[in-house]
């Protein structure tokens, strides 16, 4: 969460850039931005740990982190992790901005401003064309309106539930009921997508080689897409203190596509982060989400939410989970943009044909 009320009454000798020695000063403010269920997501691990792993250990480089300080404690916090990203057939560097958080004692004060302008202006000496980010509705003006960030394309949440943990919860009908009439099952047969005979699925602990050649090998087709090579694969998922689950996609012993999902069984709900595979693999794409959901239901998962890029001209793997998450959620998720070299414009970015998957993004 961002300063709704920004201004421009802040001091901007309390904000610097933070280094990994400010590691144990953040931890306060990582802790009440992901909420109940963060410490739940970190695998065992420690938020130091998570700090270190994400800012650190990116094979991309380490993170530009920008705080606010009064005396030796950090206030206001946001960060903009490198990521590599393909515009059209050019490979740019690009920060991905995240953990927008500030001391509710300490916002109207145009901290979360001026840490912005530092991560941007750092950006820029380091090389990076541009920005990104996937803001709240709270920070979302405040990017528009006053740091020049554009909004560039919609992103929509979508939802798959249990149709008896809907009637559950509407009607107060016991979901063993429900159940047993074959609900689930027969909407499961509808929405959900089947398995395609000759693909195989299996899940693994990481990426291999063939994770390049398959990257190198659809290159050619995308016009705006994160890394999906394995050394950032590794580091995004496998690497994650997070307890990410990946599952492969092989057809003739070649690898043609991946699915990353995540789960909290304490609250019986699932993320599907990332879905990739060739533009018109729609077999590939629909194979993987059948076996990710149906080994998520057999373990009692009732609710499992994606993004989709919005807009025409989609992938196999948008087209897949547009029919596969029928609820829509959010329908209007910003994606803004800042660019950070005068090569570089908005302008500069294709029309249509995103690829863009919620693990490319800071929150999960």
């Amino acid at each position: 969460m961002a300063d709704s009320h920004d201004s421009a009454f802040a001091n901007p000798a309390f904000c610097r850039l933070a280094s990994a020695e400010d590691i144990p000063k953040l931890e306060h403010l990582l802790c009440e931005l992901g909420g109940d269920g963060f410490l739940s997501r970190l695998g065992g691990r420690t938020v130091s740990e998570f700090c270190h792993w994400k800012y650190f250990q990116n094979p991309a480089g380490d993170a530009v982190i920008g705080v606010a300080v009064d005396g030796d404690r950090v206030v206001s916090l946001a960060a903009g992790v490198p990521k590599q990203v393909q515009v059209h057939s050019k490979i740019c560097l690009a920060l991905e901005l995240g953990d927008f958080i500030t001391d509710v004692s300490y916002r109207r004060r145009g901290l979360f401003s001026h840490i912005i302008e530092l991560i941007c202006n750092e950006g820029r000496k380091l090389g990076a064309a541009f920005a990104y980010v996937r803001p709240n509705e709270n920070s979302f003006p405040i990017l528009v309106s006053r740091l020049g960030f554009q909004e560039v394309a919609r992103i929509s949440e979508r939802r798959y539930v249990l149709p008896s943990t809907v009637l559950q919860r509407k009607l107060g009908l016991p979901g063993h009921v429900a159940k047993g009439f074959g609900l689930d099952a027969l909407v499961r047969y509808f929405v959900l997508p089947t398995i395609s005979e000759g693909i195989k699925i299996v899940a693994v602990e990481s990426f291999g080689s063939d994770a390049d050649e398959m990257a190198e090998k659809l290159r050619p087709n995308l016009r705006f897409c994160v890394s999906r090579h394995s050394k950032y694969l590794n580091w995004r998922y496998s690497d994650s203190p997070t307890p990410y689950r990946i599952w492969l996609a092989y057809r003739e012993n070649a690898l043609c596509g991946y699915l990353v999902e995540l789960r909290e069984f304490s609250a019986a709900r699932g993320w599907i982060a990332d879905l990739f595979c060739a533009e018109d693999d729609d077999a590939v794409a629909t194979s993987l989400v059948r076996t990710c959901m149906q080994s998520m239901f057999d373990d009692g998962i009732q609710t499992v939410s994606t993004w989709v890029a919005a807009g025409p001209d989609q992938s196999a793997a948008a087209r897949t989970l547009t029919r596969a998450f029928p609820r829509i959620g959010d329908a209007g998720l910003h994606f803004v943009v800042r660019p950070l070299q005068e090569d570089f414009t908005t302008s500069s970015l294709p029309p249509s044909g995103w690829r863009l998957a919620m693990g490319d993004f800071d929150g999960i």
